[in-house]
């Protein structure tokens, strides 16, 4: 449980935004499960290489030299070590057959048995802050949730049955709660030191919230400043349309450029994103630095009119887009609601509106059932640039 608690503390760390210390380990041989030439990074302190299916490096029966469980790499400090786990077949390190324990260097040349597959441990500069949100989730859910489900469940079960067993064995029943009593002591230190980790955590997060929350003050300020730089530049381009006369194909008439200008300009806004949190269904906020830009026109009747993918970018994805568009578009499937406030700027105002509140038609998106990079199931709705690409706010 030592090492599962561990794994799932560096999970949350890591999925929160935490940086954390990895490596990777290079394919140097072709298996089914695996090509040459390809990677994988690994992120948790501790994991195992084989043929079980709890492996986090796993290798298909193709590779019969292999054992279910092979070797463990281990993170200790600032040192890397790794051990051979199976009693049959061997782990090479540089050629060489691992006794216990070695310490691993950048570069080393692991293999697992005289005939097995070759891997080249590499170790990463960056650490887990820099990678994408998409990138951590699955890299902890497949090294950090997945391996440790199965021990969970059977210490959950074993505790079951042997407090079943004590209520039919009296004389027995006083020793089985003393060991009870140590597993639960045991239980509750780890507890009491993940709660004071997680704290820890959270102080981090605040001093990270802080210095987002100078940035943009600084931001709102450089805005303010380019709108005093907008209003001059309108008003001196104010004069020189006076003198320009064309005609205008309306109700009727003619008149100046300069008049269907002014007529206009303080009704073209231009927006952008100041606010994107994610509220997931168990009551946890997540705020994002994501936003973009885009244009907006205020009607006579006081309606607010843009485009559908200007408060709702994430439901127009191309080949282009990065994988955080996708992922927004999966957890808005999934029941993740989103809190998004766009900023609206013209020479005449300022003011501010929430996407909840703009008013559009999403009928028609088509909804694409599929699997992401690394294999894991997701759901997107898709909308076309078409007439359905507008929405507007009263």
């Amino acid at each position: 449980m030592a090492r599962a608690t561990q794994a799932l503390t560096t999970g949350m760390k890591i999925i929160g935004g935490g940086n954390a210390p990895a490596f990777t380990l290079e394919h140097l041989t072709s298996t089914s499960k695996h090509k040459a030439g390809s990677f994988e990074t690994i992120v948790i302190p501790y994991i195992e290489l084989g043929r079980d299916s709890s492996c986090a490096v796993r290798f298909g029966d193709d590779a019969a030299t292999v054992s279910r469980k092979h070797a463990a790499i281990e993170r200790k400090g600032n040192d890397v070590v790794i051990r051979n786990l199976s009693s049959t077949n061997p782990t090479l390190v540089n050629g060489r057959p691992v006794n216990d324990r070695y310490f691993l260097n950048n570069g080393d040349e692991i293999q697992l048995s005289m005939e097995g597959p070759r891997l080249r441990y590499n170790v990463t500069a960056s650490g887990t802050a820099s990678m994408g949100v998409t990138k951590r989730i699955n890299l902890v859910m497949q090294q950090a949730v997945k391996p440790y489900r199965t021990a969970v469940i059977g210490l959950v079960a074993f505790m079951v049955v042997l407090a079943g067993v004590g209520g039919f064995f009296i004389f027995d029943g006083m020793q089985q709660q003393k060991v009870l009593a140590a597993q639960n002591q045991k239980l509750q230190e780890e507890a009491e030191k993940f709660q004071a980790e997680y704290e820890e955590y959270q102080k981090t997060q605040q001093s990270k919230m802080d210095s987002i929350t100078k940035a943009n003050m600084a931001a709102v300020s450089k805005l303010k400043q380019e709108n005093q730089s907008l209003a001059s530049l309108v008003k001196n381009m104010d004069g020189k349309l006076d003198s320009m006369k064309v005609t205008v194909e309306s109700s009727g008439g003619s008149g100046s450029l300069a008049e269907v200008y002014q007529a206009v300009k303080n009704n073209v806004y231009f927006m952008r994103v100041t606010k994107f949190e994610l509220q997931y269904p168990n009551g946890q906020v997540e705020k994002l630095q994501f936003g973009w830009t885009c244009t907006g026109f205020m009607l006579q009747d006081g309606k607010f009119v843009t485009a559908r993918h200007c408060v709702q970018g994430w439901r127009f994805l191309n080949a282009s887009d990065p994988p955080d568009m996708v992922l927004l578009n999966s957890l808005e499937q999934a029941g993740v609601k989103f809190n998004v406030v766009i900023e609206c700027v013209s020479p005449k105002e300022t003011f501010t509106f929430s996407y909840s509140d703009a008013v559009l038609d999403d009928s028609k998106d088509q909804v694409i059932d599929g699997v992401d990079d690394y294999g894991n199931p997701i759901t997107v709705k898709l909308a076309a640039l078409d007439k359905d690409d507008w929405a507007y706010v009263n």
